[in-house]
């Protein structure tokens, strides 16, 4: 069984990971999410690769599948650049948070915009939550394991 306190674990160290690498430190924001009608949890992180589009890593929890669906992608024409799932057991979930940041990483422009900059702690937490990530959809049966 997926549990999402997990999840949220092993995005917390893939997020401590790449914060360390140079230059990245200011410019990532970790976020979490979750709703919908079978109540998906989401936890991910993202940079800003310029004012109006971000590169997101995800780890999408669907309980009622006891799936994880773990993607990177690109906001603008939601892009995605990787996209597996783990099943049933998180045992897999940290090989593929690792591959998953490595094209996170990879994908990172060689400027990126200060996530200070764009610091949206003074807002209202409704509208915060409305300023997250927008996904692409995601088809759990399409994704490889």
């Amino acid at each position: 069984m997926i549990n999402f306190a997990e999840i949220e674990l092993q995005v917390d160290d893939a997020f401590k990971g790449l914060v360390c690498q140079p230059g990245l430190a200011g410019a990532l924001c970790k976020y979490e999410a979750g709703g919908g009608k079978r109540r998906w949890q989401v936890a991910g992180i993202y940079a800003y690769e310029d004012k109006h589009n971000r590169l997101v890593i995800e780890a999408l929890h669907s309980p009622a599948n006891d799936t994880c669906a773990i993607r990177v992608y690109s906001e603008k024409g939601t892009t995605i650049h990787y996209a597996r799932k783990v099943v049933g057991s998180v045992a897999a979930l940290p090989s593929r948070l690792e591959e998953a940041a490595r094209e996170f990483q990879l994908r990172l422009p060689t400027k990126l915009l200060d996530a200070k900059q764009l610091d949206l702690s003074a807002f209202d937490p409704h509208v915060v939550q409305a300023l997250l990530p927008i996904p692409p959809p995601v088809m759990l049966a399409e994704l490889k394991e």
